[in-house]
């Protein structure tokens, strides 16, 4: 806003006979004249005007005469310098998606402040150097590049120039949320003994189709239980699980995983059930008894987290009917009775006869 003319600490020397005696003379803007004067900065040639010689001539006074030529001769130079503003650059983020490097993440911004006001100039990946520029998770420090530093000046203006060319800022990629279902069946026979998981029985496949090979450790049961008694059971990602797949996984957020479909069972033993209970015989050949025992049932489906209906399970009690001969041989044996009910019969009939006879 100050023009050259407007310049402040001009001064005009006489120098006067007889050694090095010396008059100054401070000059306004109505002393001088300034070619092509305005406000942009560089230099500036300027001479005394009317004003500026009668004020020397005053200073000298009567005892020295000035030559006006001379005066009129006489050039100065006035030189505007650039004004020097401060400068930031801002910081920058995106979410991680493989294929953008830290270098080309967008919004990045050089701000300046000047006296009318701040300005911005936007840049592009050409106009910053990143240090390990990447595609991966992490933040990076990024500074002007040569391009960067002209591109802000151009937008300036020669009047000014920054304080510092090598600010510095961020740029920050952060992990991309990714989602998994870990899915899976492992059975086993009933023995008595807590169930133990076997990792090579369940996957745990990712939005993006990728998996992760699991460890026996990453997982656990949902209710964090080992179970003992038949029945289905709930399988989930351990804490350490958890935290050595997200290891595994830097460029990612694991936030949800879908377990739904991870089932331990337990099944029941084969076998004849074992039997208790009375039996009668009637001695007509049949046999009638009754056993009573208990099965263990198994739960058809498991939702979630095993309620408790699923670690213990509710006995059925079934009733079993004993071993038996069957109809024939329960004819057979009739038979067999009234022959020997008959023979029975003929010798008391002839024990009869005899005590007759003897008496």
């Amino acid at each position: 806003r100050t023009k050259a003319s407007e310049a402040s600490g001009l001064n005009g020397v006489v120098y006067l006979s007889r050694g090095t005696a010396r008059l100054t003379v401070a000059l306004t803007t109505q002393d001088i004249v300034v070619d092509g004067d305005n406000t942009t900065t560089g230099t500036y040639h300027y001479h005394l005007s009317h004003s500026g010689i009668a004020k020397l001539k005053a200073a000298a006074g009567t005892n020295y005469a000035l030559n006006e030529t001379d005066l009129n001769a006489l050039t100065g130079t006035i030189t505007l310098t650039p004004l020097t503003v401060v400068a930031t650059v801002n910081n920058g983020h995106f979410q991680y998606d493989g294929v953008t490097r830290a270098s080309q993440a967008s919004g990045l911004l050089v701000t300046v402040q000047l006296p009318t006001g701040a300005q911005t100039v936007a840049l592009t990946n050409a106009d910053i150097d990143v240090a390990n520029d990447s595609v991966n998770v992490g933040t990076y420090t990024y500074r002007l590049s040569a391009s960067g530093i002209a591109k802000v000046m151009v937008a300036l203006g020669p009047n000014y120039q920054i304080n510092d060319t090598t600010m510095n800022g961020t740029i920050t990629i952060t992990p991309a949320v990714l989602s998994g279902q870990l899915s899976g069946m492992q059975q086993k026979i009933y023995d008595g003994q807590p169930g133990e998981l076997n990792a090579q029985h369940f996957e745990l496949i990712f939005t993006d189709g990728s998996h992760i090979i699991l460890e026996d450790s990453d997982l656990a049961f949902a209710d964090g239980i080992a179970p003992i008694v038949v029945g289905r059971y709930a399988v989930t990602l351990s804490a350490g699980g958890l935290k050595r797949i997200q290891a595994l996984l830097p460029n990612y957020l694991l936030e949800n995983v879908d377990t739904q479909q991870a089932v331990f069972e337990i099944v029941a033993k084969s076998g004849p059930l074992p039997d208790t209970g009375t039996g009668t015989d009637s001695g007509t050949g049949t046999n009638t008894g009754t056993s009573t025992g208990h099965e263990t049932g198994k739960v058809p489906s498991v939702t979630g987290r095993p309620s408790q209906s699923i670690n213990q399970q509710t006995p059925v009690k079934t009733t079993h009917q004993l071993p038996q001969t069957g109809d024939r041989s329960a004819n057979d044996l009739s038979i067999v009775g009234l022959i020997l009910t008959s023979i029975a019969s003929l010798f008391g009939l002839a024990g009869v006869r005899n005590k007759k006879r003897s008496e």
